[in-house]
């Protein structure tokens, strides 16, 4: 199996890393919005918590904590982009990324 035929084309490549850019806004957003309080918050029951949606009432000692698991949940999204590099459409792509950044991660 040639490894070369899975590469994307040379014109395909600045998009790529536009795509990889933009999952890190989204997912950014997804995952302070949603994800973090979903996989931390403390208040609540066992389901959904009521703290913690956009970093409200966090912590400032636990700001590291949230940019140490929203760099790991964006790399979840980041690993699956490049087996559907050429593959998707980009709208597909951005929505996908809110999704697993923010609620499948979590």
């Amino acid at each position: 199996m040639d490894i070369l035929a899975f590469r994307p084309s040379i014109f395909r490549r600045p998009v790529i890393l536009l795509e990889v850019i933009f999952l890190l806004v989204i997912g950014g957003i997804a995952y302070w919005l949603i994800g973090y309080p979903l996989a931390f918050g403390s208040e609540g029951n066992s389901f959904l918590s009521y703290n913690f949606w956009a970093n409200d009432k966090l912590p400032p000692g636990e700001y590291g904590h949230w940019f140490f698991d929203f760099v790991h949940a964006t790399s979840a999204a980041t690993l699956v982009s490049g087996s559907m590099a050429e593959r998707c459409n980009f709208y597909a792509y951005l929505i996908y990324s809110f999704v697993i950044t923010g609620r499948l991660f979590s």
